[in-house]
């Protein structure tokens, strides 16, 4: 895997890229540097024309001019279960939220809430695979693995405003 370092124009970026798919997008949060650690990869400080693309695609989404990213991604990481609940977020629509409820009952679990949770701030592919599109039952911002100010910075791109408080789960 190869690592990128790229500025956005909201957010400093990890990158990781592997056979022209992105397979992790990571902010400077703790939780996210943990992530990050977890993955083996070399530094690249050429930004090859598949890289160009996704920081292109990148900015493009946080100046809210895109709504669905086109590039290829893959996820090299992952239990069964979280994969499964990874395949949940890359349906969730720009500009509409779901909640770790509505999450765990679309994968046939709706008791699973709190793993649900868990494997939410695991995925690796964050606003690729919107993450941040999830909140909690009552409508509270609850955890971001690129932190809750991250998250509702990323629910402001897609119109949300700050509507939301944060909650403390």
């Amino acid at each position: 895997m190869k690592y990128n370092i790229i500025d956005t124009n909201l957010v400093q970026t990890h990158l990781l890229t592997e056979d022209d798919h992105v397979c992790g997008v990571f902010f400077n949060s703790d939780k996210h540097q943990k992530l990050l650690q977890s993955f083996r990869y070399q530094s690249d400080k050429d930004q090859n024309p598949f890289v160009s693309n996704v920081v292109d695609q990148l900015q493009e989404y946080l100046s809210g001019k895109l709504k669905k990213f086109t590039i290829p991604y893959k996820f090299v990481s992952g239990t069964e279960f979280q994969r499964k609940v990874w395949g949940v977020l890359e349906n969730i629509p720009y500009g509409i939220t779901k909640t770790y409820k509505q999450i765990a009952e679309a994968i046939g679990n709706p008791k699973a809430v709190r793993a649900v949770a868990n494997a939410v701030g695991m995925n690796p592919l964050s606003i690729i695979v919107p993450c941040h599109r999830v909140v909690g039952s009552d409508g509270t911002l609850h955890g971001y693995a690129g932190g809750v100010e991250m998250k509702e910075k990323l629910l402001g791109v897609e119109g949300f405003g700050i509507i939301i408080q944060s909650g403390n789960h």
